[in-house]
């Protein structure tokens, strides 16, 4: 397939844009009380002042901070992205692959510096920290308690490609829930959206999940076909169809999604219909 050009697109969906994160940074700053001398400063230690588990973000970086080998003042919102109450006991990278990883995660931030430079300035504006540990079955993740840090866990021989998919997925979850925040996208909470009756089948796992986790596919598909396309990779093409039928069933459930979420999903059916008149 031929390498979509940044000219062949609108550009990517408005809440991953460089414009919708310095809004919100701004915005965030004034509900924290927190200002700082950038865009960077004033998220960053606004969450710092906002999420109650404590971690230093790294607000006063130019861009995220790679935490290696995390130190003691990390292990609590590390335990929170990974979703266990104690670290297995082989979770550190060994130094040997620190390195690998290093080297991996610069090439990976420096192809979507190519491949989109405002993105790339988004992405150092959100994400204050990457947190580093292995956990068996799993690549990375991040948390709504946890928003400006990044948890990385790929294997260190997966492709620069890979660490970029990873960086930019995770990357879309933290627009969406900094969004969340300021909004209120989900007005019923996350016990209501995990209900039976609010089940829609995920864009990327293509089973029933929660109605905020369909939600969140549908955008992080988008964004991951849109790098496919730049990248003329060979798997571009292959999230829309189940991106389109997850949002067929996002939007027959308005019931959950508050009035400024689901123009959100409006602009983004026209991204998606953009992407395939372009196959």
């Amino acid at each position: 397939m031929k390498a979509t050009t940044r000219s062949d697109l609108t550009g990517w969906h408005p809440i991953v844009r460089l414009n919708k994160v310095l809004r919100n940074a701004e915005l965030l700053s004034r509900i924290s009380g927190t200002y700082g001398a950038s865009a960077r400063q004033d998220l960053q230690l606004g969450l710092e002042r906002l999420q109650a588990i404590p971690i230093d973000r790294r607000p006063y970086d130019s861009q995220p901070h790679y935490e290696l080998e995390p130190q003691f003042g990390d292990f609590d919102a590390l335990r929170e992205l990974m979703a266990v109450p104690t670290l297995p006991p082989d979770w550190k990278y060994p130094l040997q692959d620190q390195h690998r990883v290093a080297s991996k995660m610069h090439q990976a931030m420096d192809l979507l510096r190519k491949t989109d430079p405002s993105l790339h300035c988004a992405i150092c504006i959100l994400i204050g920290k990457f947190l580093f540990a292995r956990l068996p079955g799993y690549e990375g993740g991040s948390r709504t308690s946890v928003v400006g840090v990044i948890w990385v866990g790929l294997d260190p021989s997966a492709p620069a490609e890979d660490f970029a998919v990873l960086i930019a997925h995770e990357f879309v979850h933290q627009c969406i829930f900094l969004d969340d925040m300021i909004h209120n996208i989900f007005p019923g909470g996350e016990s209501e959206l995990a209900e039976s009756s609010a089940l829609v089948v995920s864009a990327l796992r293509k089973v029933p999940r929660g109605y905020d986790k369909a939600y969140h596919s549908a955008f992080v598909a988008v964004t991951i076909e849109t790098l496919y396309r730049a990248w003329g990779d060979r798997r571009a093409g292959s999230l829309l169809a189940s991106t389109r039928e997850s949002m067929k069933g996002v939007f027959e459930k308005p019931q959950y999604i508050s009035p400024y979420g689901y123009e959100a999903l409006k602009t983004l059916e026209g991204f998606i219909e953009e992407l395939c008149a372009l196959r």
